[in-house]
């Protein structure tokens, strides 16, 4: 995050979601690297009433997964137009068109996940993030419907 924060100064970090092991060694290390201001943690179940509220505050969603077969965040991070930088893992990688949905970056490496992110904030204007997520979505249910076509014809 220093690395991003150096080249955007204006950027804010939100952490939105239940941890799954102890939050306190991630809590200790913003405090220890000054990122307080920074970095906010929402560290509790979203509701879904709320979700729309954080996507709505969100530029970009983030998604560094060390493995995931699919996820659920990828697919509402779409449904709200909203560009992501995902590691390439399990589907991630099959879903997300890098440079044109978000940026697809190697998992396990702060320095690739960094890079992802300030590659997305120098992009400004250059790619139209929410058009190429509307033709993806549309690329996705045309792919659902033919395969419910085809189950349809066969029985």
């Amino acid at each position: 995050m220093p690395s991003v924060i150096s080249s955007n100064p204006g950027v804010k970090l939100l952490i939105v979601g239940e941890f799954y092991d102890e939050p306190s060694y991630y809590i200790n290390l913003i405090k220890e690297l000054k990122l307080g201001n920074t970095i906010k943690v929402i560290n509790r179940f979203v509701k879904n009433e709320e979700v729309g509220l954080f996507y709505g505050m969100s530029d970009l969603v983030i998604l560094p997964y060390r493995s995931a077969t699919q996820s659920a965040v990828l697919n509402v991070s779409y449904s709200f137009f909203k560009p992501v930088v995902a590691t390439k893992v399990g589907g991630l990688k099959e879903f997300v068109d890098d440079g044109e949905t978000g940026f697809l970056v190697e998992p396990e490496s702060v320095k690739a996940l960094a890079n992802g992110i300030k590659t997305f904030f120098d992009s400004g204007d250059k790619i139209d993030f929410v058009s190429n997520i509307k033709k993806r979505i549309g690329k996705n249910l045309f792919y659902k419907f033919a395969e419910i076509f085809e189950q349809i014809i066969v029985h």
